[in-house]
């Protein structure tokens, strides 16, 4: 399954499937009447964390906990950093994008 995780402010694409994305009013408006999306799906509160880089790593893992079937987590929005790519080794590779990263399992 893959899994998309979006820190855009004021995302529009289409996406299916799973998919956590940060909190904003119109990410609330977009997010709300998708029926395409899994139940599983959420907004995200990113501001709880002390930094980005904390807050990406939260969101994957809990991704990783409500669905333990997936092969890739999309991260959009971030860049990768250092601590980020250390932190997310063990959980698959990490490839890093202009806008974000992609977390594969291994």
């Amino acid at each position: 399954m893959k899994i998309s995780a979006n820190f855009q402010s004021e995302y529009t694409d289409d996406v299916t499937g799973g998919v956590w994305i940060i909190v904003s009013d119109a990410n609330k408006q977009w997010f709300e009447p998708s029926s395409e999306l899994s139940p599983e799906g959420a907004l995200f509160h990113a501001d709880k964390y002390d930094t980005q880089d904390d807050a990406v790593c939260h969101l994957i893992w809990g991704s990783q906990a409500h669905f333990p079937n997936w092969e890739t987590i999309a991260v959009i929005g971030v860049q990768l950093a250092h601590s980020i790519g250390d932190a997310l080794h063990k959980g698959g590779r990490t490839m890093s994008k202009y806008d974000g990263l992609i977390l594969s399992k291994e």
